[in-house]
């Protein structure tokens, strides 16, 4: 019979006398020239060695192999040499491994703004200043429902060098949907002039600064006013 990955895998851990991968034993076993030795390879020798290795450990009731982690799997053999590795060796094995999947699940979608945010503020391409939007404080629906409404970001972007004609027509049309009420709300001064309250205008002018400060409050504003849209005269052509 020939050289086979039982073999190859064997000896790898023979020298070894620690916990390795599939990968590991695979690189180890060409450094000491055993991948040579072996009768058939196949297309994929490290899958058939996983293959090998794993049939050996669920369905032998005296396994040559032992598994001792999970992603990536880990083997050492079983035979008495398992008990030369040092305990601390055997725990850090899997300490390392919780360690790794912790640190890939550290980071959420929000933590990961701060570079979408510098790289299209950066680029030239973009030039867009951005905004995380909560929608936990959102007032526009209950809690669990909101993040489905609200955008996760939102960004804003002025091509001033590049206006043209159009550009100034719709700086027209914004104009013309300020203080754009049918029926506003008012009271007279004594000079008989009138001081206007509530929402007057369908567009709503607001500076940068003002707007970051707190975002959801101007969001859901845009909302309510969205949806009274019939209460305004909006123009949509000049």
């Amino acid at each position: 019979m020939g050289y086979s990955f039982f073999n190859l895998a064997y000896d790898v851990l023979k020298q070894a006398n620690r916990p390795l991968s599939i990968q590991e034993i695979w690189e180890n076993a060409n450094k000491m020239g055993l991948v040579e030795k072996l009768s058939s390879s196949g297309k994929t020798p490290v899958n058939t060695l996983s293959a090998r290795l794993s049939v050996d450990v669920k369905h032998n009731n005296n396994p040559t192999f032992k598994k001792v982690d999970d992603k990536p799997s880990r083997y050492i053999l079983n035979n008495g040499i398992s008990s030369e590795i040092p305990h601390d060796i055997l725990e850090n094995v899997s300490s390392v491994s919780k360690h790794i999947k912790s640190v890939q699940n550290r980071f959420t979608e929000r933590d990961l703004h701060i570079i979408l945010s510098s790289y299209v503020r950066a680029n030239e391409h973009f030039g867009c200043l951005t905004k995380t939007i909560y929608h936990e404080v959102s007032k526009r629906r209950k809690n669990g429902i909101n993040k489905w409404l609200h955008p996760d970001i939102v960004g804003v972007h002025f091509p001033f060098e590049s206006y043209t004609e159009n550009t100034l027509k719709l700086f027209d049309i914004l104009k013309c949907n300020m203080f754009n009420i049918k029926e506003p709300n008012c009271n007279n001064c004594i000079d008989n002039r009138k001081i206007f309250y509530g929402e007057c205008s369908y567009i709503i002018s607001v500076t940068w600064d003002d707007f970051i400060k707190n975002p959801e409050d101007y969001i859901n504003r845009a909302y309510k006013i969205q949806n009274s849209i019939l209460q305004y005269n909006v123009v949509k052509e000049i």
